[in-house]
């Protein structure tokens, strides 16, 4: 062997890549010791039987390459220790490598194929890296669209960069809308905030190295805004060579805001409610009281044996009065506790109109102030409905008892009448001292009163506009300061 030859073989034996050299035919003619290492044997005997073109390694496309084409790079997966002729009958489990390989035809003096030389590679490491990487960037962009997080980074003098999926998404777009500069993103922001980004981008320009952290609205495409926080800094300043370049992280803080906005109109709602409960119990306690009073000492003094049978009598009025007044109040907080608890029963039955009318009058006469007349005007001389009966004469009975309450001359009606799409509207029309105008709007609100002084909790009014919100109906008023009012409630029901 000549001198030549020996250090050509020394080479090839201490190269880092495995290399496997084959006659025209795909056997096996020499190996070096790199090769002999990534397939696991010791001995070049062990790779004697080893057929280029019979190894289930390559596939059939692999194979008709390597034998037409100058070279052809290719990958397999090799378990090391078992021969490559031998692979497709590994049992799985087993120590599985990534070998990259290249194919080259090998020719003589004269041009004609000699042979095929295979250079191995252990590519297993950068594949395991890679793998990791790939899933690495999956983890952390699926965390970034889970936290709602997006990126970019632009060179602000020539409009050139990069942006991640969720940045447009962030900003309200899709990811494949074209992209058409700045301007694009900046006119997504309500016109409010965009001085937040504009200044941003002239301190850049300037050379102030500012940051920006900021709370933006967003364009959502319906109309409506999200908010996202955003934060920029610049990453690189170089002028000289067109470059100022900018960093930018959004984060789409919608839910949290909205989040927010509940917490403190709950809260709002909670001091509210506290205050009105507060209001509430001082109110009934106030109310409770004046009757309680006045049954208690006009009863004691019912008592005394001297007492004239007049004012026995004109006391035994007031007392039976007051009673009513209890009674009625005491219903009242009943209803409302049931109506807020909504445990109020709502029981349906055929209702003959006339005769309810009729029996709100009669009832009336009793409470009404003397001089005042009560009448009844009935739109039909029968009619009947579907609908709570219970309910209906509650409302009606108290838009009554208030017209009693307030009207000291004149007249209160009750009656019904039909209206053009053939509903049914119940009223109450007296001739009492009326309701300002600024005051109609919250008539039936809890607690209000027109007459500061006037006997009752003010809550009534209230219960009679959940019932008709409960019954599907409406309810209303018209009143004018000294005239007086007509309180009303309509039914969508045929009648």
């Amino acid at each position: 062997m000549s001198k030549e030859k020996t250090n050509s073989n020394s080479v090839l034996e201490n190269l880092p890549i495995g290399l496997i050299f084959f006659d025209k035919e795909g056997n096996t003619t020499d190996i070096n010791a790199k090769a002999l290492e990534l397939f696991g044997f010791s001995d070049i005997s062990m790779l004697s039987g080893f057929n280029l073109f019979a190894s289930p390694l390559l596939c059939d496309n692999t194979k008709i390459a390597v034998k037409t084409l100058p070279y052809y790079d290719s990958f397999f997966n090799y378990h090391p220790g078992f021969s490559p002729s031998q692979q497709s009958e590994v049992p799985p489990g087993n120590r599985t490598i990534r070998i990259d390989v290249r194919y080259s035809k090998m020719f003589d003096n004269e041009g004609n194929l000699k042979g095929y030389l295979g250079a191995y590679i252990d590519r297993t490491p950068e594949a395991v890296n890679n793998e990791k990487i790939r899933d690495l960037d999956e983890i952390i962009s699926m965390t970034a669209e889970v936290a709602q997080i997006g990126y970019a980074r632009i060179n602000i003098l020539t409009d050139v960069g990069f942006a991640t999926r969720q940045w447009y998404a962030n900003n309200g777009m899709g990811y494949n809308d074209q992209y058409n500069g700045l301007e694009m993103f900046t006119n997504c922001i309500h016109p409010d905030d965009r001085h937040f980004i504009t200044d941003f981008r002239e301190a850049a320009k300037r050379g102030e190295n500012p940051k920006l952290q900021a709370l933006v609205r967003v364009n959502r495409r319906d109309g409506k805004w999200n908010y996202q926080k955003v934060f920029s800094v610049v990453t690189n300043f170089d002028p000289k060579h067109n470059l100022i370049e900018v960093s930018a992280i959004t984060q789409n803080v919608t839910e949290q805001i909205e989040l927010e906005h509940d917490l403190i109109e709950q809260k709002e709602k909670a001091e509210s409610a506290d205050k009105l409960k507060t209001a509430f119990l001082a109110n009934m306690s106030h109310e409770i009281r004046t009757p309680l009073n006045s049954i208690i000492g006009f009863s004691r003094m019912m008592c005394q044996e001297d007492m004239p049978k007049e004012e026995r009598r004109d006391m035994a009025r007031i007392v039976e009065k007051n009673n009513e007044m209890l009674l009625q109040l005491i219903s009242d907080i009943l209803d409302l506790a049931k109506l807020e608890a909504g445990s109020m029963e709502f029981i349906f039955d055929d209702v003959d109109v006339n005769r309810l009318c009729m029996d709100v009058s009669c009832s009336i006469m009793l409470k009404a102030n003397e001089g005042v007349k009560i009448r009844t005007a009935c739109a039909r001389p029968r009619c009947f409905i579907h609908t709570d009966p219970k309910r209906i004469e509650q409302v009606l009975a108290n838009f009554a008892s208030n017209a009693a309450k307030f009207t000291d001359k004149g007249h209160i009606e009750i009656g019904y009448k039909i209206t053009d799409d053939n509903s049914i509207r119940f009223y109450v029309e007296d001739t009492g001292i009326g309701i300002p105008k600024d005051m109609q709007s919250t008539i039936f609100e809890r607690f209000t009163k027109v007459n500061a002084f006037s006997q009752g909790a003010g809550i009534g009014l209230d219960i009679c506009q959940a019932i008709m919100e409960h019954l599907g109906g409406k309810i209303g008023v018209d009143s004018k300061v000294g005239k007086g009012s007509t309180f009303w409630f309509e039914l969508e029901i045929e009648c």
